[in-house]
């Protein structure tokens, strides 16, 4: 990337026309730079107290150091090989003849493309079978069909109350609330209530 930006011949009309950044960004650039180096150099005393006790401290500090100079190696190793592949700005990519590696690091191995069919042929297809169940069965039959019962049963109750013998109907109501308690009460006096008490719980257990 850095011989492409910086030592190669411009590929757009864009590029052509590129200019540098101005002094404000430049010294922003310089300036989290060098806080980034101070950090780096002193959390790694921090780290190695983190990573290992005390009696570990130098086996820690030295695998950070190990594993510090094992990415700069790579850094390093990484541009020399783009210096190398784009020097002279190459009328054709040369990373094409790596074939199927170079396809997959153009397409960035697909992943995207796997998402965006993850989205469009089970996600949105999942939300669309999800969406008719809601309101083919919970809205229509049990909110809507749960409505449309009570209001009927709610009709059915009012023309039975508002019948043509309303005091007759409260009447046998009433008379058989109280026969009802006087066949309770006297069991309840001459015992039988708890025989037929025993007698269901013993029935319920068998």
């Amino acid at each position: 990337m850095w011989t492409l930006v910086f030592l190669g011949q411009p590929r757009s009309d864009g590029a052509k026309h590129a200019h540098e950044a101005p002094r404000s960004m430049q010294l922003s650039l310089i300036v989290l730079a060098a806080l980034t180096l101070v950090a780096g150099y002193l959390l790694v005393p921090k780290l190695t107290a983190l990573i290992a006790p005390a009696h570990h401290a130098e086996l820690a500090s030295w695998m950070i150091w190990a594993l510090t100079g094992a990415a700069s190696l790579l850094a390093v190793v990484g541009i020399l090989w783009g210096y190398l592949l784009y020097r002279g700005a190459p009328a054709e990519e040369p990373l094409k003849k790596l074939g199927w590696a170079y396809a997959g690091m153009v397409n960035l191995w697909w992943v995207d493309a796997f998402f965006t069919w993850l989205a469009h042929h089970v996600v949105l297809v999942l939300g669309q079978r999800v969406r008719k169940f809601d309101k083919g069965v919970v809205d229509g039959l049990f909110v809507d069909g749960t409505a449309w019962l009570t209001g009927r049963l709610g009709v059915v109750m009012r023309r039975v109350s508002a019948g043509p013998l309303p005091g007759q109907l409260q009447y046998a109501a009433l008379v058989i609330f109280l026969l009802a308690t006087l066949i309770i009460l006297g069991m309840s006096l001459t015992g039988l209530l708890p025989m037929l008490v025993k007698t269901v719980q013993i029935g319920v257990i068998r």
